[in-house]
């Protein structure tokens, strides 16, 4: 029956501490690497995940402003309505309205 370390003292002598030390440094450093570039992978599909919510929230707000500027438009054209409208009733005031005015001021 052959153990593990009976099969790799059979490959070679110098062989099998070579190995041991391959994989106790990959261990060591590799590990802590591999954990550093899952995390920032993480971090950076939560980042672009993070832009696309953004993004949304920036064309509604857009949409938002467009929609006050275009009420603005409509309440600026009716304001000026109203005032072309009230300067021609005034100036198409009739008659007897002033000379009663002009009466009254007169004693």
């Amino acid at each position: 029956m052959n153990t593990s370390a009976n099969f790799i003292g059979q490959l070679g002598g110098g062989f099998d501490d070579s190995i041991i030390a391959l994989v106790a440094i990959f261990f060591v450093f590799g590990t802590p690497m591999v954990a550093m570039l899952l995390h920032h992978q993480r971090k950076m599909a939560e980042t672009l995940r993070g832009d696309r919510s953004q993004n949304d929230q920036i064309s509604q707000l857009q949409n938002q402003v467009n929609q006050l500027a275009h009420l603005v438009h409509q309440q600026t054209i009716t304001l000026d309505d109203l005032r072309s409208r009230t300067s021609l009733a005034s100036q198409q005031a009739p008659p007897q309205m002033e000379e009663r005015f002009t009466n009254l001021n007169e004693p």
